[in-house]
Formats: structure tokens, C-alpha cells, sequence
């Protein structure tokens, strides 16, 4: 039985409260959830096993990490709430709160591909330590700072966590059917993320660089607050430097979680999506202009999820999720890999992606975000969309030109999605 050490999850308000205690209030109000969950929300309908995971998750997720549940030894944050708490639990983060965003930071070696730093802690920079922590039992070591050898940074705007069991479940090949071989009549190519020996596209990210939803959170809680697992079992070396004598794990007393990737990822898994609003005539025309100009090329509409996806139980057996199968997927994304122009190569590679492409960002609950763009740098949507270049030049052209009550309808549509 775990028990949770410091939360800040409003629907948990007594810290140190017992799981087993926790599904026993919890369980029969949200397995009752109406048809319309508020953001941050489980589907309705889930039985009570999986409302069970979705509440251990949830718990693990809003948790702040202790030196003695696998902090550090550097990290930057404590918990995953912390980076992703807007609009509800699990969200994106602000403009406001900037310093939560992942930076990081490389050089380009002689042939002007991209070096990642590891020798100097790199490529994620991790400002805090351990040492004034609880439990640190006197390991001293120091926070991070960007090494002078740096001569790339790149800010990571934190995305948001709805819906994404549904993203986790369109298949492959659906993928792979939008993808083009050759720039169409307005330029728009997209390919996947995925290397020829690679038997799965990405999907996952800013640059679709993780295929698993698993994986991607465990390389997560390991660069945010060096939080080592089965998937991701490296500590973060400080500095790149070994970690000092009295700050490993064992001189620690760190007990690890072993359940902690496996049971939030059922619970992102089980996360709703941002319900849509009712859309008016306004709206409606904001969405015949949005696909008249082209922006659907990218930002797909619709895709389809798969038929019985399932999701790990703490015990390594698989459990089935109905809310996710079957299930229109309204993201408004291809989750391909776009060539956005030289004034967004930030020259940050990953997997297959260069450093000007993105994958197309899905659309779906934009209401509820403050920042736009991989960087936070845009802060409204107009100005994001100015931002495009490259492969979607000539349908941003196409927006900017347009009369200011179409515009405006855009700005309704996208505001109902």
C-alpha cells in the first residue's frame, strides 16, 4: 500500500491519506462522473478497476517527490503537477510560469549535426538539488547551470495530458496513411517520425520522438526530477559528472516506485479529452474557412482509435479500455512531422526530426492554453499561426490575408474545439 507524502491535487485534501481510503471516498462520485467531464476529469463509465488505477495514477501525478521515493540527485521539479496543472490537472502550463518549461541545451559538432552535451549533463538542464532536501542525509551536490560550451537553447512548452489515451491508441497505420512522399500543390509534405529500422512511428512530444506513452513519461520523470525506472534506469548525472560519494540511491535509502510510470500512464490513458462546445453559426463558418484555406492538411480533424487497447496493471498484466477504443479521436492533428521554416530551427534534433520540424500540434481544448508553439513564444493563436513558415507558408499567407470577420470566425471555431 503506498502513501502519498505531499499533494496539491484539490480533490485530495488530506495529505498522507491511505490509497485504499482514498478509492473508498472517491470511487462512487467519479464512477458516476456525468457525460460531460470537466478537464482533468476520468471518462465516464470506467469500472471500478480502472477508476481504481485512474485514482492511483492521479495520485502519483500530483505527488512531490521525496529524496527517499527517487528525487534527484539534480532535478528541476518535484512533481509532474507541477508542469502540468492548467485549466485542471494534467493540463499545459503559462506564460506566467515559464520557469517550469524543460530547457535545453546542445552545440552542433563540425558537420553541424546536433550534440546533445551529455559530458556536460545535457541536453535537459536540471536546476535544482537535492542537498537542502529532506532525507539528504548530507550529499551535497550542485544544481545544474548551461555550460559555456552551449551554444543552442530550446525552451519546452509543456503539453498538455488530455485526451492522450485516445492519441496512444490510433493505430500505426493511420498514421502512416497521411504521411506524403512529396509536397502536395501548397507545399505541405509531413512524414513520420520514424527511423528505417524502426518498427513504430512516434507520436508522442513536440517532434513525435517517443512511440510509447510508457516510455515517454519515464524519460520525463527522469529529466524533470531524476526519477530512474525499468524504462529508464539512468540517474541524471550532475554536470555530467558521476554522482557524488553519499548521493547514490543505496547510500540514500531510496525505495523506489515501481509502479509509478505504470500507474500514470493508466491514468493518462483514462484521462479525458477536453469536452468541444456547442458550436454557433459563427463557429461553423470559422470551420469552413479553416478547411477552405487549408489548415486541415495538418491539422487533420478526425482520426479513428483502435479496436482493444489496453494498459499495463502494476502487476505487468493488461487491462482493457473501452473509453479509448473504437472512439472518434478529434485532436486536430496528423501527429506527422512538418517542416516549419528557418525561423523556427531551434537545430534541436530527435529521432528522424530535424531541427525545424514539428510534429502538428493537436488543436483540441486550445481554449484552455496560454502559450502556444514548442517554445512558449507565441502567446495567442493569431501569433502562432503568423509564426508558421515552411512547409505551411502558403496557408498561413492564405489566413493572413483574410477578411477580419473570418478571422474572427477562426478564432470562434478554434475556441470550441
Amino acid at each position: 500500500m503506498k502513501t502519498i507524502t505531499s499533494m496539491h491535487n484539490p480533490r485530495f485534501s488530506m495529505p498522507g491519506l491511505a490509497v485504499t481510503a482514498l478509492f473508498a471516498v472517491l470511487a462512487p462520485t467519479l464512477s458516476t462522473a456525468n457525460s460531460a467531464p470537466h478537464p482533468g476529469d476520468p471518462f465516464p463509465g470506467l469500472s471500478a478497476e480502472q477508476q481504481a488505477l485512474f485514482d492511483g495514477g492521479e495520485e502519483y501525478f500530483v505527488q512531490e517527490l521525496t529524496v527517499t521515493e527517487g528525487l534527484g540527485p539534480v532535478y528541476s521539479e518535484k512533481s509532474c503537477l507541477a508542469c502540468h496543472a492548467l485549466g485542471g490537472i494534467g493540463g499545459g502550463d503559462s506564460l506566467e510560469n515559464a520557469n517550469h518549461f524543460v530547457q535545453r541545451f546542445g552545440t552542433l559538432n563540425a558537420n553541424g549535426s546536433y550534440n546533445n552535451l551529455a559530458v556536460f549533463g545535457g541536453d535537459v538542464l536540471q536546476t535544482r538539488s537535492i542537498s537542502d532536501d529532506p532525507g539528504a542525509n548530507g550529499c551535497k551536490v550542485a544544481a545544474e547551470v548551461i555550460p559555456p560550451e552551449a551554444s543552442i537553447l530550446a525552451l519546452r512548452n509543456p503539453l498538455p495530458m488530455f485526451g492522450i489515451g485516445l492519441i496512444a491508441a490510433i493505430p500505426d497505420a493511420t498514421i502512416l496513411a497521411g504521411a506524403r512522399t512529396a509536397p502536395d500543390a501548397d507545399g505541405v509534405l509531413g512524414r513520420p517520425n520514424q527511423a528505417p529500422t524502426a518498427a513504430r512511428p512516434g507520436r508522442f512530444g513536440w517532434k513525435a520522438q517517443t512511440v510509447d506513452l510508457a516510455a515517454f513519461n519515464a524519460a520525463a520523470a527522469n529529466g524533470t526530477m531524476g526519477f530512474t525506472s525499468l524504462l529508464s534506469p539512468s540517474e541524471q548525472k550532475p554536470q555530467g559528472l558521476d554522482t557524488p560519494a553519499g548521493c547514490t540511491n543505496a547510500e540514500l535509502g531510496v525505495v523506489p516506485f515501481d509502479d509509478f510510470i505504470p500507474e500514470i500512464t493508466a491514468w493518462e490513458v483514462m484521462l479525458a479529452p477536453v469536452k468541444q462546445k456547442s458550436f454557433d453559426e459563427e463557429a461553423r463558418r470559422g470551420q469552413r474557412v479553416f478547411n477552405d484555406i487549408g489548415c486541415a492538411k495538418c491539422h487533420t480533424p478526425v482520426m479513428q482509435s483502435g479496436s482493444n487497447f489496453q494498459v499495463k496493471r502494476t502487476d505487468g498484466t493488461l487491462l482493457a479500455v473501452e473509453a479509448v477504443s473504437d472512439k472518434p479521436v478529434r485532436l486536430y492533428s496528423d501527429l506527422l512531422l512538418h517542416d516549419m521554416g528557418a525561423d523556427m530551427d531551434e537545430k534541436v534534433t530527435m529521432g528522424t526530426a530535424k531541427g525545424s520540424e514539428f510534429r502538428t500540434a493537436p488543436l483540441w481544448g486550445l481554449r484552455l492554453r496560454t502559450a502556444f508553439l514548442h517554445d512558449g513564444s507565441a502567446s495567442s493563436v493569431y501569433d502562432a499561426i503568423k509564426d508558421h513558415g515552411g512547409e505551411s507558408a502558403i496557408i498561413r499567407d492564405r489566413y493572413l490575408k483574410l477578411l477580419p470577420r473570418d478571422k474572427k470566425a477562426i478564432a470562434k471555431f478554434l475556441d470550441k474545439i
